[in-house]
């Protein structure tokens, strides 16, 4: 393993924590409180899923390296951002109106984005371009997991991850910017899919094979 790939791997898992810490902190700092099972439920499963993308882009040092990547659109970069404010909401939230009861919107919510945090990492293992910062950049012409099914499983993933963690930390407010990550997805990846066809001549016939840009089936 090459100094590279080493201090790659290192600043990934940094991320890892830094980023999850500070949604700890927006949380249960904006609550008040710890006492909110669902928020540690959710919490847990960011985590576990921030885990298992770094282990998975580990699989892959070259892609985080050598490989040619479209550089990431203004959209793309801003989805982190706006991210964080789903977090903060839900705890301003839980600390103006209570911790809310854990429900079936709320347990919808937590196997949304169980399920998308899984499609995401399953399209980072084949993937070996995939970008661990904005998971719409770098994409390759592919046609193993998600991706012969779906052009942009990164997007989808995001999206519904987003909306997952909304509602299972009560909704309300929380779901305004879940559905401008999702606007950011969508156009991060219709801008992405643009610059790939042109540089990329492959990308066409691609787009012919799978249809689907986000959901097999639906759009």
């Amino acid at each position: 393993m090459s100094d590279e790939t080493r201090t790659s791997g290192s600043v990934r898992w940094l991320r890892v924590v830094v980023s999850n810490g500070l949604l700890a902190v927006l949380l249960f700092g904006g609550a008040g409180t710890f006492a909110w099972t669902a928020g540690w439920l959710v919490l847990a499963l960011t985590w576990a899923s921030g885990a298992v993308g770094a282990l998975t882009l580990a699989r892959h040092p070259r892609g985080d390296a050598a490989a040619p990547r479209l550089e990431t659109s203004r959209a793309g970069s801003a989805i982190p951002w706006v991210s964080l404010m789903i977090w903060a909401i839900a705890g301003w939230q839980a600390n103006a109106a209570g911790i809310p009861e854990a429900g079936a919107g709320s347990a919808a919510g937590f196997v949304l984005a169980a399920i998308a945090a899984g499609w995401n990492n399953w399209a980072m293992a084949s993937n070996p371009r995939y970008s661990g910062s904005a998971p719409m950049s770098g994409q390759d012409v592919l046609d193993a997991g998600p991706y012969s099914w779906t052009r942009h499983p990164g997007a989808a993933g995001v999206a519904g991850h987003a909306w997952g963690i909304a509602l299972a930390l009560g909704g309300g407010w929380a779901l305004a910017p879940a559905a401008v990550v999702s606007g950011l997805a969508a156009a991060a990846a219709i801008d992405e899919e643009a610059r790939l066809r042109e540089a990329e001549p492959r990308y066409g016939a691609y787009a012919e094979r799978v249809r689907a840009r986000f959901v097999p089936g639906l759009f």
